[in-house]
């Protein structure tokens, strides 16, 4: 079924199907997605984009539909303004970020602030970043950065590392790894 919706022409669901949607399911979807297509008709891209994966699509909906559909709501995507936004985040996991975190704990605003805080105060940045990942030293820097030599600059001088102090610091019974087989269907989990 190919309809038009304003400006957009659906997408076929024999697309949908070849796309994985279950035969069962594709009339079903395809007049949801046309519903709410209808009542979206002057919605840009990425409005039109948020209420389908907010309302159509699931993990239980195979990955290559929300692609097909992904490609379908950008199709006219000016690729000179950068890749088109695929995910959407909610007031609380924004608030919840890291990088929300770094911008209280540093003081400034948002995103756009704390790029421009940390280009134009890099040690100050790469101090908090070390701190904040938890990166353990076995011996501290004396500075963050020494920038005498531009050509040659000094990170984190007379500091002591072993990247394996960092990286398995996990509760024990944590998973650390998770390892899918490319021949089977087996997972395997290791812990710290």
């Amino acid at each position: 079924m190919v309809g038009r919706m304003g400006e957009r022409l659906l997408p076929d669901a024999t697309a949908l199907l070849s796309a994985g949607l279950p035969e069962g399911d594709v009339a079903d979807f395809v007049a949801r997605l046309q519903g709410l297509v209808s009542r979206l008709t002057e919605a840009s891209p990425a409005d039109l984009w948020r209420s389908i994966t907010a309302s159509l699509l699931s993990p239980a909906v195979p990955f290559p539909v929300h692609l097909h559909l992904y490609h379908w709501v950008y199709r006219k995507w000016d690729s000179a303004a950068g890749p088109p936004p695929a995910w959407f985040p909610d007031d609380d996991r924004i608030e919840a970020a890291n990088v929300s975190g770094l911008c209280r704990r540093v003081g400034v605003d948002g995103y756009p602030q704390l790029f421009a805080w940390s280009a134009s105060n890099p040690a100050a940045y790469w101090g908090e970043m070390v701190d904040l990942l938890g990166i353990r030293l076995r011996r501290r820097h004396e500075r963050v950065l020494d920038l005498r030599d531009r050509e040659a600059p000094q990170w984190l001088q007379c500091a002591t590392l072993n990247i394996a102090d960092s990286c398995f610091t996990g509760e024990p019974s944590a998973i650390a790894v998770v390892e899918h087989s490319e021949d089977s269907a087996t997972t395997r989990t290791l812990t710290f």
